[in-house]
Order: C-alpha cells, then sequence, then structure tokens
C-alpha cells in the first residue's frame, strides 16, 4: 500500500510540475501504449489537472508576493519537533530555513533546481511548518468573491470565535489541535488546502488561495465546501461533548443561525 501510494504521489508531482510555471509546452499522445504498471487516481483525468491547475495558480501568484529578501523562519511548533524527522528531506530543507532567514540565501544554498526550491518554501509554509513575513496585500491583491464558498469561510470564522469564546467561559479550552487533525485527515492532499492561525481563524491569505482556486475549479470548489462545512460540524460535536448544556447550545444556534 506505501509503494503505490509513493507511486502515486510521483505521478501527481510530474503532473503538478506543468502548472508550476506560465508558460510550458506538453504533449499527450492518446495513441501510445499503456504503461506496463497503471496508476489510478479515486477521481478523473480532468479533475486531476482542474486541481493542479488551480494551485499552480495559486503558486504562480506567490511568487510575485515574494522577493529574495523576504524573511522566512522556522515555525515555533516545528522547531520545538524538529528533530523528529532527523535524516529526511523535510529535516533538511526545515534546517536549511533555520540557517539562512531570507528566501534569496535559501534558494542559493539549496541543492533544487531554484523552481522546486521555492515549491518547497510554498508547500511548506502552507503546512505550516514555515512562516514567511508577505508583505501586506494590496486593495488591488484582494479578493473577496461572492457566493456559497465566501460566506461559508466568513461563516467558519464567526463561528470558531464563539465556540473559542463559549469554551473560555465554560473554564476549558478549546482543542485546536484536535481542529488541526481532523482537518489533515480530511483532507484528500498530503497538504492540507485549510490551515488555521493560532486562534483558529481561516488566515486571510489562505483565505484568498481558497477562493483563488475554487474560481479555477469547481471540483475544487466543491471539496472547499464539503471541508469548511465538515468543520463547522465538528466545532459543534465538540462543543456538545465538551461543554455544558447553556455554553454548547449558543455554539449550536450560532451554526444554526450562520451555517445550516
Amino acid at each position: 500500500i506505501v509503494l503505490w501510494k509513493a507511486l502515486r504521489s510521483q505521478v501527481q508531482e510530474i503532473i503538478q510540475s506543468i502548472f508550476l510555471v506560465n508558460y510550458v509546452f506538453t504533449r499527450i499522445d492518446e495513441s501510445a501504449p499503456p504503461p506496463v504498471t497503471m496508476v489510478r487516481f479515486p477521481f478523473s483525468t480532468s479533475q486531476l489537472i482542474e486541481e493542479h491547475s488551480a494551485q499552480g495558480r495559486v503558486f504562480r501568484e506567490f511568487l510575485l508576493r515574494i522577493t529574495k529578501d523576504t524573511p522566512v523562519r522556522v515555525s515555533l511548533e516545528q522547531e520545538a519537533q524538529k528533530f523528529m524527522g532527523m535524516g529526511t528531506f523535510q529535516y533538511d530543507f526545515i534546517d536549511l530555513v533555520s540557517q539562512q532567514k531570507m528566501v534569496g540565501q535559501i534558494i542559493k544554498d539549496s541543492k533544487l533546481k531554484d523552481i522546486n526550491t521555492y515549491w518547497e518554501i510554498f508547500r511548506m509554509a502552507k503546512a505550516g511548518l514555515i512562516e514567511i513575513d508577505y508583505p501586506p496585500l494590496g486593495h488591488s491583491e484582494r479578493l473577496e468573491g461572492e457566493g456559497q464558498v465566501k460566506s461559508l469561510l466568513d461563516a467558519y470564522n464567526l463561528l470558531i470565535t464563539q465556540a473559542i469564546d463559549a469554551f473560555r467561559k465554560d473554564g476549558q479550552d478549546f482543542p485546536l489541535e484536535s481542529l488541526a487533525r481532523f482537518i489533515h485527515d480530511l483532507s484528500s492532499r498530503d497538504v492540507a488546502m485549510i490551515n488555521l492561525d493560532q486562534t483558529g481563524q481561516i488566515p486571510s491569505l489562505n483565505r484568498r488561495d481558497l477562493l483563488v482556486e475554487c474560481q479555477e475549479s469547481e471540483y475544487i470548489k466543491q471539496q472547499v465546501v464539503y471541508l469548511v462545512g465538515s468543520l463547522c460540524s465538528y466545532i459543534v460535536q465538540l462543543s456538545m461533548d465538551s461543554l455544558s448544556n447553556e455554553a454548547s447550545e449558543t455554539v449550536k444556534t450560532a451554526y444554526e443561525d450562520w451555517v445550516a
């Protein structure tokens, strides 16, 4: 099973690499004989292309937001766990980031091609392993969009604020780690689509990236709606299981008003 997952991931990375740059020539030969080993995905080829095309757009916009002088640092949580992955690529790359503090120096000292180094910085930032000091978004760069996804993202941020407040008033801390694990387990990607900040909110840049991807792909839009909706339901379930009836009722009512 592990071998098949690795092979499938490798095929996805090949398809993904097509969309990392603005211009590329790709040829698909339908008359070619099938390969000896077939790699099957639980979704269609068009969905696979849609997803990586959307991720590619977000990545290319990421490249426009950073410069070689952009500061990068290892997240505090990852710093505490860094030595658990010694000998792995992830450990080596995070160790490089911890030594070199700037994007340009990381690019210079990395053994990967420049585009692949930028991708790893992007991927690990999305996963919360490293943090990037982006310049603030200009007004023209903000993308709010309209419709179901925006409303659901707004509702989630309101709901998590309400839930954290309910837990606090009940004398408890909201289990944000459980929320992060839930997202990771539910996500179909190696890096979860949705990342939370230390307050449980979906950060503005992650929100913008989600809206961009949803514009590019109806398939991703369906995934995001499912993920955020499930996340909201999970918050209500945590509240019902952990809080007093009065406190949990405030979260349930907020869910019914904003999400359901």
